[in-house]
């Protein structure tokens, strides 16, 4: 999974893509690199506290702005794979309408509407493991057993979205590292991570550039961060993982390429 973030203050590359015509032709360079699925973000989820300022608020006729003609543009050039990373159900709506194929809410559902979309459109849907919001969750970063807890998390928003009807097979899983969690937290589920094979779902991990590998590293710059990246989302394909979420598409290719060559598809 390619990602695309059409922002001005995403952690890792805010501002590059922002304008149109740079998303666009960024958004080209992903798939010519060789990437699955193409992320399209609109609005930053970095989080405020002692990682730094974080990212504000985005209106939602703003972050329709920014992503749905982006959509339109490559849906008249290409048939990749399109999440709509969002946590407002109208974009995420607008953008199934246009041709994404997949909700990416970082919310971990919190508005449950999402589901209801997700259903209607027949469309995947990554439940992924937060707590609160980017304005708060480093304060709800508490665990005795990180991997249970998220793991007990995750199976309680399964149960409802069960009941709103979604389908097991429309559901990827997503630990969600960096969210709501310290760096020994992600440590820790990255230990763990074969542990999540336990829903039978595709695995997602978000670990690219993350905080915490460079943290272990003592590498400031998330954009330095792509030896660590790769190492890390090797150590997730080795436990099980089916989608990784990367900046850097080319050299994580040619990382699954290696892996898959030797070891066999995961």
């Amino acid at each position: 999974m390619g990602v695309l973030n059409v922002t001005p203050d995403s952690f890792s590359d805010g501002g590059l893509y922002f304008d149109k015509q740079s998303a666009i032709k960024r958004a080209l360079e992903i798939i010519e690199q060789g990437a699955d699925i193409l992320d399209i973000g609109g609005e930053s989820s970095r989080p405020r506290g002692p990682y730094g300022k974080g990212a504000q608020p985005v209106p939602e006729e703003e972050e329709i702005k920014r992503t749905i003609p982006i959509i339109e543009d490559i849906r008249k050039t290409s048939d990749i794979l399109v999440s709509i990373d969002t946590t407002k159900p109208t974009v995420a709506k607008l953008a199934l309408e246009v041709g994404a194929d997949i909700i990416n809410d970082v919310s971990f559902l919190n508005n449950m509407e999402m589901a209801e979309i997700a259903l209607q459109y027949n469309a995947g849907l990554v439940v992924m493991h937060t707590r609160g919001t980017p304005a708060n969750m480093l304060n709800k970063a508490n665990y005795l057993d990180t991997t249970r807890e998220v793991i007990e998390e995750i199976e309680n928003k399964l149960s409802l979205l069960r009941k709103k009807g979604v389908k097991e097979e429309q559901i990827i899983i997503d630990p969600g590292f960096g969210f709501a969690k310290l760096s020994p937290h992600n440590i820790t589920l990255l230990k763990e991570l074969e542990k999540f094979s336990r829903f039978s779902r595709p695995i997602m991990v978000g670990l690219s550039r993350k905080k915490f590998l460079g943290d272990i590293t003592k590498t400031a710059s998330p954009r330095e961060r792509m030896p660590e990246t790769l190492a890390a989302n090797v150590i997730a394909l080795f436990k099980g993982v089916s989608i990784i979420r990367v900046h850097d598409i080319e050299e994580n290719v040619k990382a699954v390429k290696i892996f898959t060559t030797i070891l066999g598809e995961t």
